[in-house]
C-alpha cells in the first residue's frame, strides 16, 4: 500500500472582508449587538472585533429609537432600551474605517410560554435517578410558535490540597436532555443536539400539549461538588432565533464527519454574516 500527498495553496486572492453582527434579543433586557469581521481561512489570527461603529436601532417604519453604546473593546454595543413583546426591531450597523454597513430585523414573541410544570422521579432507559419534567404547554393561537428547551445545573466545584477543601468555584453546566415524547421525537433536529429541546407548534396549533423530557439527575453533594440548584428554561422564539438554532446544531453535529453534507448556518445579515434573532424566555428554578 502507498500514497503520495501534494500541498495545495490556498487561494487567498480577492478575499473580500465583511461585518459579522451577533445580537439575541431577549424581551425585557437590554438589546446587546457583537461586531467583529470575517478573514480568510488561510490567515493566522483572533477575532478582530469592531469598536466605533455606529449602530442604530429602529422601529418598523425605519425611525431611530436608540442609538447603541459601544460600551467595551471588545465589540459590545448595548442599548439604553429594553426589548418589548410583540415588536418588530430593525438594526443598522455602520463602520466608516472599513467601509462596512449591514442590516438585520426580528419580530419578538408576543408573550411568554404559557406552561406549567411538575417533576417527578422515574426509571428510564436504564437509569432509576431521571429526574421527569411534565409540561403543559398552552399554544397561542394567532402564529406559528417556535419554543426551545434546556436544562441549567448550578453547582460548586472544589479544590484540594492535602486532602482538605481549600476553595470553591461557582460554575455552571447545561445538562443533557432525554425524552421519547412524540412532538419531540417527530423533529429531525433532535438527533443534531443533546443539551436543547426544539419544538414547533405543528399539530397542537392553538391547543394544549402535554410534553415529558427529562435529565439524568446529577449527584446533589460528592467529593468534587456540590449542585445548588436546576434551572428549566422555557422560551418562544422568533422564527429567525429557531432557524439559527437548529442549523447550527446540525453544523456542528456533522462538524467531525468528513462524509457529510455541507451544512450552513443560516444568517439574516444583509451585507454581512451573524444574526439578528429574538426571544421571550421564562424559567423555573429547583433549588438543593
Amino acid at each position: 500500500m502507498s500514497a503520495c500527498t501534494k500541498e495545495i495553496p490556498f487561494p487567498n486572492k480577492n478575499f473580500e472582508r465583511k461585518m459579522v453582527l451577533n445580537s439575541f434579543v431577549s424581551v425585557g433586557e437590554p438589546i446587546k449587538v457583537l461586531l467583529s469581521e470575517t478573514y480568510s481561512p488561510s490567515e493566522d489570527g483572533f477575532i478582530q472585533f469592531i469598536n466605533g461603529a455606529t449602530v442604530n436601532l429602529l422601529d418598523s417604519a425605519g425611525n431611530v429609537i436608540d442609538v447603541l453604546i459601544n460600551d467595551t473593546s471588545n465589540g459590545s454595543y448595548l442599548s439604553s432600551m429594553i426589548a418589548a413583546p410583540s415588536t418588530r426591531y430593525m438594526i443598522e450597523a455602520k463602520d466608516n474605517i472599513h467601509q462596512y454597513y449591514c442590516t438585520a430585523s426580528t419580530r419578538t414573541p408576543n408573550s411568554k410560554p404559557s406552561f406549567m410544570a411538575d417533576t417527578s422521579r422515574i426509571f428510564f432507559q436504564g437509569n432509576s435517578n431521571f429526574f421527569q419534567f411534565n409540561i403543559k404547554l398552552s399554544d397561542k393561537p394567532q402564529e406559528d410558535n417556535y419554543y426551545l428547551f434546556y436544562c441549567v445545573r448550578t453547582y460548586y466545584e472544589y479544590t484540594y490540597f492535602q486532602g482538605n477543601i481549600i476553595d470553591s468555584i461557582l460554575k455552571t453546566e447545561n445538562l443533557e436532555l432525554k425524552t421519547n415524547d412524540y412532538w419531540f421525537v417527530r423533529n429531525e433536529n433532535i438527533q443534531y443536539s443533546k443539551k436543547e429541546l426544539l419544538l414547533i407548534d405543528e399539530g397542537f396549533k392553538g391547543l394544549v400539549a402535554y410534553l415529558k423530557f427529562g435529565i439524568n439527575l446529577p449527584p446533589i453533594q460528592s467529593a468534587e461538588s456540590r449542585t445548588t440548584s436546576i434551572t428549566l428554561f422555557v422560551s418562544s422564539l422568533s422564527q429567525e432565533r429557531y432557524l439559527y438554532t437548529s442549523s447550527l446544531n446540525e453544523y456542528l453535529f456533522y462538524q467531525s464527519d468528513p462524509f457529510s453534507q455541507t451544512t450552513s448556518v443560516f444568517s439574516n445579515i444583509k451585507s454581512g454574516y451573524g444574526i439578528f434573532a429574538s426571544d421571550f424566555y421564562d424559567k423555573i428554578e429547583f433549588e438543593f
